[in-house]
């Protein structure tokens, strides 16, 4: 087919995937299915026969690889090179050398060339020592991967397996490698030529130049076959393990050293990748080469395998291990997802076993590419099983190798069940999870994190934040949440609850009230103590269908933050059955005036000589009226009492007859009866046992009224 035709198709797919149906798609197709039909090229009628189906049906899957094919200026599409055309999608084809030292040295260049000398060896100018690890085992199982099709005389089309497509298509242009004036090429020795050309792409598309410090011969393996990467310390496995492995047919390996070798009685390289060539099963012995000399066979046994190598790299291939594959895209946000210290803002996955036996499956996370080469590595980003003690979870990466953008998890899960993950990343990412079972009865979705608990989140700006430990200072003013249980029966629960600080300067503390506690003098599960960032109660015993509040503070004054407060069922199994955050429901209330309509407030003081306050509340209703009394200034030996009494017949409405120190919430008569077309008079009595210099000064407080029908207030 014309040129021309390839860039109609190119076109076409920015269009269809990365832009929105038109009129001029639908026409441009029916033109050249028109021309597929008089042609005889199998990958432009595939091409064009693909093209439209997914214009009538194309998935958020799909769509989501195009969107995710950009790493920095480069596009790497999810094409097959059978159906790629000739067109590459990237103008940077060429991988420059950018160190000044091997630059004076490889002054010309030329077409890439295969030489005569035998297997894979590291050029000594190019510190790849894993890619070309990675190149020798995938050479010596004679493995035909990475696909490649050459397009034009100096242009050749790789797949790689990099931002959550098998198929990621790379174009490299073999006609300007780095050469001396002698002939020899900044290239692995090899008269492999697919090993040779894969190393040209692999080094632009991952590196982006020659001066690569490496990275490791899983990753590297991974990229080039999509086997799926394992990187362990030496202790998960034994040397006879590590054998069953290499006779296996379906295992890459390649040991790892620090760099720290020791006596180094081997000779081998600090910080270098050997692959595992052959094996000795009689003697347990492993065979190693160096990938700077083909001609190496380095024998280890057991202590030498302990001794001088700090990792194990391992690859799958789990075409061969297993039948079913899924794959699950998503993008993680650090903005919510690492705003609050708690895996419940985090993206949730649910592994679930729907068959009657215990089944294996395999997950792979990788973390995409994105602005730069090898970016990924600057990202910790790793999935690890919900814990049972959700609240007071320390998240702290797995043990192992969690920030090369790659994690391999293996599960073994029970009969009809299933097991909860969560994922932490660092930074913003755009992730992927690879999926690989035996049963087509493993499923894996996310889940909502409203299943597991119920939250709100609330932003603090008051300048004056009161303490719990602190009298006569606004506590009854924090912020305030009403906590329901909702149940067909009346039964007793046990709750967990957590605070959470965006701040890691915050000191935080919460107590558990009676919804009508006003006063707040019954705290259920009373703790004083403050702690940073996060703070939780666990098993607070709760009565289904009955009104609590949870009030909380902060310790510090003018802290500005954003907060956020969880509740969940203690016992795992009542988090697992219900809806949480449809069975637990908070809400953000304000209790300061019983949550009555009409509400007035007073701002007065007692005189230095006087012990009484009167007040008078009118209204020309009937009506019920909430009162709060609170001091503004702190006394551990001011007592108060509070009398109530119809101002003409002088009934009392409301007794006490001993004096007594104001509770936290202050003094509350929360449902007082003011009938129709009457006054009451409020009076307050203070007994003060201040020394004779604090009794010269006036004694401030707030008086606090609200009523279901207007009143009028006067001060006598």
């Amino acid at each position: 087919m014309r040129l021309e035709d390839w860039e109609l198709i190119n076109k076409l797919r920015s269009e269809i995937y990365l832009g929105k149906s038109n009129k001029w798609i639908e026409d441009s197709l029916k033109l050249l299915g028109t021309k597929s039909q008089l042609c005889d090229d199998s990958s432009f009628k595939t091409a064009i026969e693909t093209l439209n189906d997914d214009f009538k049906n194309l998935s958020a899957k799909q769509k989501l690889l195009w969107l995710t094919s950009r790493i920095g200026n480069c596009f790497y599409p999810p094409l097959d090179v059978d159906v790629a055309g000739p067109i590459c999608w990237s103008n940077e084809l060429v991988c420059p050398l950018v160190d000044l030292e091997v630059a004076s040295k490889y002054t010309e260049r030329e077409m890439l060339t295969p030489d005569n000398e035998g297997s894979v060896e590291q050029c000594h100018d190019i510190e790849d020592c894993s890619l070309v690890s990675s190149l020798i085992n995938i050479s010596m199982r004679d493995i035909e991967l990475p696909k490649i099709k050459q397009v034009n005389d100096n242009i050749y089309h790789l797949n790689m397996f990099f931002n959550g497509s098998l198929n990621r298509l790379v174009s490299v242009d073999i006609s300007k490698i780095p050469s001396t004036k002698e002939g020899k090429q900044l290239s692995i020795s090899s008269d492999n030529w697919r090993s040779k050309i894969a190393e040209a792409a692999y080094l632009l598309t991952f590196t982006g130049s020659y001066g690569t410090k490496g990275s490791n011969t899983a990753i590297d393996t991974s990229r080039l076959t999509g086997y799926f990467p394992e990187i362990a310390n030496l202790q998960m496995y034994s040397i006879d393990t590590i054998i069953k492995y290499f006779n296996s047919e379906v295992c890459l390996l390649a040991l790892g050293t620090g760099s720290d070798l020791g006596k180094n009685e081997k000779n081998l390289i600090k910080n270098h990748d050997y692959p595992v060539v052959d094996i000795d099963k009689n003697s347990r012995r492993l065979f190693l080469r160096d990938p700077l000399d083909r001609n190496s066979r380095i024998e280890i046994d057991e202590n030498d395998f302990q001794t001088y190598f700090q990792q194990l790299y391992l690859n799958w291939d789990t075409s061969k291990l297993f039948k079913y594959n899924q794959s699950l895209t998503f993008v993680y946000k650090s903005d919510s997802c690492n705003q609050f210290m708690t895996i419940f803002d985090k993206p949730l996955f649910k592994v679930e076993n729907r068959s009657s036996t215990t089944e294996t499956a395999w997950i792979l996370l990788e973390n995409h590419l994105t602005a730069g080469n090898e970016d990924s590595t600057e990202t910790i980003s790793y999935l690890q099983e919900i814990p049972e003690n959700i609240l007071n979870y320390i998240i702290e990466p797995p043990i192992g190798a969690y920030n090369v953008g790659l994690q391999l998890i293996k599960l073994e899960i029970p009969p009809n069940s299933d097991k909860k993950f969560f994922c932490h990343s660092s930074n913003n990412a755009t992730l992927t999870l690879h999926i690989r079972s035996i049963s087509k009865h493993i499923t894996v979705k996310k889940f909502s994190n409203s299943l597991l608990r119920s939250q709100i989140q609330y932003e603090l700006t008051a300048t004056d934040v009161g303490r719990l430990n602190k009298l006569y200072n606004n506590y009854y003013l924090n912020p305030t949440f009403q906590l329901l249980i909702n149940s067909n029966e009346n039964t007793q629960k046990f709750i967990n609850i957590q605070l959470l600080s965006g701040n890691p300067n915050n000191l935080l503390n919460f107590q558990v009230y009676a919804y009508d506690d006003y006063e707040l003098i019954k705290p259920i599960m009373p703790d004083s103590h403050y702690e940073h960032q996060r703070y939780s109660k666990e098993f607070v015993p709760l009565f289904s269908n009955k009104l609590y509040k949870i009030v909380c503070s902060t310790y510090q004054r003018s802290i500005c933050d954003n907060f956020s407060l969880n509740a969940l069922f203690s016992n795992p199994i009542d988090n697992n059955s219900n809806d949480v955050s449809k069975t637990i429901e908070l809400k953000q209330v304000y209790t300061e005036y019983g949550e009555m309509p009409f509400q007035n407030s007073l701002e007065s003081s007692w005189s230095s000589k006087s012990t009484r306050k009167k007040i008078k509340i009118t209204s020309m209703t009937k009506t019920k009226v909430f009162i709060r009394f609170i001091p503004q200034s702190e006394s551990r030996t001011c007592r108060f009492r509070f009398n109530i009494f119809d101002s003409v017949t002088h009934e009392l409405f409301h007794e006490e007859h001993e004096f007594i120190k104001i509770p936290i919430g202050g003094k509350v008569i929360p449902d007082l009866d003011i009938l129709e077309n009457s006054s009451s008079i409020v009076l307050m009595e203070k007994d003060d046992d201040r020394s004779s210099k604090d009794i010269d000064e006036a004694l401030k407080f707030n008086l606090l009224i609200s009523s279901n029908k207007k009143v009028f207030i006067y001060e006598l």
